[in-house]
């Protein structure tokens, strides 16, 4: 399938904040106390033609991403303890790739397409994603606090 199929099929939006096209599929009906959505999922494609990629973001609550199909991308983590973790997100499974992968609440992460042309994927949160618990750090205060990621962070 090609990447103008694939975005006439999914309909993205452009997410300018953190550079990656996506689109909303699912919120619950069930709402939590604050009365919003307990679980969301969203649809995603990072490529290179339109360029789309994730800045470094935290979120508060877990994210779980789910390989849908395309190419290999690759998630960067920089974690509460100061550790810093690389994974490859595919459907090989003998060269390490992951179908799904969690990714912790408090996590810094980043996602963007290695090589080839496109890849599909989805992140569902519970509870929902909501725009305040989306952030964004200064890119020194980040570098400062991981400095073995200081390139990628000034690229992403």
């Amino acid at each position: 399938m090609t990447i103008k199929k694939i975005f006439d099929v999914y309909q993205f939006e452009y997410f300018e904040k953190e550079g990656v096209y996506i689109r909303n599929v699912y919120n619950s009906s069930f709402k939590n106390i604050q009365g919003h959505p307990c679980t969301s999922h969203a649809i995603g494609i990072y490529c290179h033609e339109p360029k789309s990629f994730s800045r470094f973001h935290m979120l508060e609550h877990d994210e779980l991403w789910h390989f849908y199909g395309g190419d290999p991308f690759v998630l960067y983590l920089l974690f509460p303890d100061g550790s810093f973790q690389t994974v490859c997100m595919g459907k090989n499974s003998e060269k390490g790739e992951r179908l799904f992968f969690l990714v912790p609440a408090g996590t810094w992460q980043a996602g963007e397409l290695i090589d080839g042309e496109y890849a599909l994927f989805a992140c569902t949160m519970s509870p929902a994603f909501d725009p305040g618990i989306f952030h964004f750090r200064n890119p020194e205060l980040l570098k400062r606090q991981f400095p073995e990621a200081a390139q990628l962070i000034d690229r992403l």
